[in-house]
């Protein structure tokens, strides 16, 4: 993976914001690969991609989008398998 912690910084309201990870595949076979504990409720986050194969010597990127309509400090958090 790319990058471990994607920080969107301090943002104004309604700013929207697209993040981009790399998850790269350097086996020979192709990786099965799921995004889990993504939670419905935040909806202040769009992930591109939940569930995907990637082939053998090749990457996938996920776009990660954040826009929310109201003040807060947010954190979200999820893990690849």
């Amino acid at each position: 993976m790319s990058q471990k912690v994607i920080d969107f910084g301090n943002l104004l309201l309604g700013q929207v914001v697209t993040k981009s990870i790399k998850i790269e595949n350097t086996s020979k076979i192709p990786v099965k690969v799921m995004l889990t504990g993504i939670d419905p409720e935040k909806k202040q986050f769009k992930i591109s991609a939940t569930e995907f194969v990637v082939k053998q010597f090749e990457e996938q990127t996920i776009d990660i989008t954040f826009c929310s309509e109201e003040q807060s400090k947010f954190e979200y958090t999820f893990a690849i398998e």
